[in-house]
């Protein structure tokens, strides 16, 4: 080989390895965690006022699920498991998509169009008379999402107050005592939500029938501490505006 030739040769195979290097960094840098999220949305009247908080948490549950590449479930607070039979959508970016950047954009801008248009569905949905039976539908969503791949996360966007069959929170003097016997009571209801990170994300928000802030800690308790050792959510957060983690 020609001597003078190989500085070229070197110039040429750096630039190569640069190129690779760079292909592998982007490909790890920009992995999606996928997994599924479920988001449910309450439309009962006891919500109505508070629409811009209910949807500013189902926006950011999308968006984080756009980030995640993660299937999304969207459906409304029911115990009727028929309507929440909605098909999941798929964010996830592929390998080759998330190599060229143009590409990535225009599928993550699709997938948050279509997150949108099935959250206003919902929420101009026909209003049901068991649109605050949380505990039913958080039962009906955690088995959708076990059936999905991990990480999974269950986002509730409501005021959390329930109203379903043997227990109304606003009729219940939400006690210790209490507490622990409504829980046995509705257990059998119940699904198991091992494996799942939930997030109440508009929680207390009832401006039709507004609680005292000491009733609202009743209600916070009831859900973070009774409701999620009898479902043994994985972890949980709870307030009115969506966080995850914790």
């Amino acid at each position: 080989m020609n001597t003078s030739s190989r500085p070229a040769l070197f110039i040429v195979l750096g630039i190569v390895v640069i190129i690779v290097l760079g292909t592998v960094v982007v490909a790890y840098t920009s992995k999606q965690r996928g997994g599924a999220m479920g988001v449910l949305i309450d439309i009962s009247p006891s919500s109505q006022g508070a629409q811009q908080q209910v949807r500013a948490c189902a926006t950011t549950a999308s968006a984080q699920a756009v980030r995640d590449g993660a299937l999304l479930s969207i459906a409304p607070v029911t115990s009727a498991p028929v309507y929440m039979s909605t098909a999941p959508i798929e964010s996830k970016l592929s390998l080759g998509d998330r190599l060229t950047s143009s590409r990535a954009k225009k599928i993550r801008k699709s997938a948050t169009a279509d997150f949108r248009i099935r959250i206003d569905v919902v929420m101009h949905g026909t209003m049901r008379k068991d649109s605050s039976d949380t505990l039913a539908a958080t039962a009906i969503m955690a088995r959708t999402l076990q059936q999905q791949p991990s990480p999974r996360t269950l986002v509730v966007c409501g005021d959390a107050h329930q109203v379903g069959p043997g227990f109304n929170v606003y009729r219940e003097r939400l006690t210790p005592e209490r507490s622990r016997a409504l829980i046995a009571s509705v257990a059998p209801d119940l699904a198991d939500t091992r494996g799942i990170d939930v997030a109440f994300g508009a929680a207390g928000l009832d401006t039709a029938s507004p609680f005292p802030n000491a009733r609202e800690k009743l209600i916070e308790r009831w859900w973070t501490h009774y409701w999620r050792d009898a479902v043994h959510a994985r972890t949980m957060t709870y307030g009115s505006t969506l966080r995850f983690g914790s």
